[in-house]
């Protein structure tokens, strides 16, 4: 079985790995709207400026490691153009492969194989392309921290449509995207820490085209 890096709570086959993020989720989180400042940083960042580092982060390629809920580890190549196009290709065999465009995030166990295809709304991954789309709402903040060298904002859905919750963890001072934490409905985490990115103008959509050659014989 596969493990996604947006695991959801109704039984998807998710895909392997990521470094154990021992300088990312050693620090305890506080509960609410306002971050926890280690005191000798300053300025506080603001939840607008966490959605504008956001809305700046460009699209980029390079290499990502996922930690799954069995504590087993993954790597492979990542392609991002954010908000609404995601691309994981899984190191060894049989190379399994993630694609998330539109409204879809379909799940190939090697390349052409036919895709298991599950909406993103059902996953925390709509949370995170909500800040896109307008500001972040107090309400599905759980918890906002900053460190010496990261912060993490944890959203979740205060209505309690969308199951789980998704950290996303950026460099301090940065503001660089290094990568996010998703728990499930059953409370497992999976964890992606993004490594060796290169920023580029853009992508091509082909990028995120899935390839399902085997349909075709």
């Amino acid at each position: 079985m596969l493990a996604s890096p947006f695991a959801a709570g109704f039984g998807v086959a998710m895909l392997v790995s990521a470094l154990v993020l021992s300088p990312i989720s050693a620090r305890a989180e506080t509960p609410g709207l306002e971050p926890a400042l280690n005191p000798d940083l300053n300025p506080a960042l603001t939840l607008t400026e966490i959605r504008q580092a956001l809305w700046a982060i460009p699209p980029q390629q390079g290499r990502f490691i996922q930690r799954n809920p069995n504590g087993s580890l993954s790597q492979g190549q990542v392609h991002l153009s954010l908000p609404d196009k995601m691309r994981f290709a899984y190191d060894g065999e049989p190379g399994s492969i993630i694609t998330i465009a539109g409204r879809w995030i379909s799940v190939q166990e090697e390349p052409g194989a036919e895709a298991n295809r599950f909406p993103v709304s059902l996953t925390p991954l709509k949370l995170l392309r909500e800040t896109w789309a307008k500001p972040i709402d107090r309400a599905n903040v759980k918890a906002f921290t900053i460190g010496e060298q990261t912060a993490e904002l944890s959203l979740v859905d205060g209505e309690g449509d969308t199951p789980g919750e998704i950290k996303i963890i950026f460099g301090y001072p940065s503001m660089k995207l290094l990568g996010w934490q998703t728990t499930d409905v059953q409370n497992l985490e999976t964890q992606i820490v993004l490594r060796q990115i290169d920023e580029v103008e853009s992508l091509p959509n082909s990028t995120f085209f899935v390839d399902e050659n085997e349909r075709d014989e």
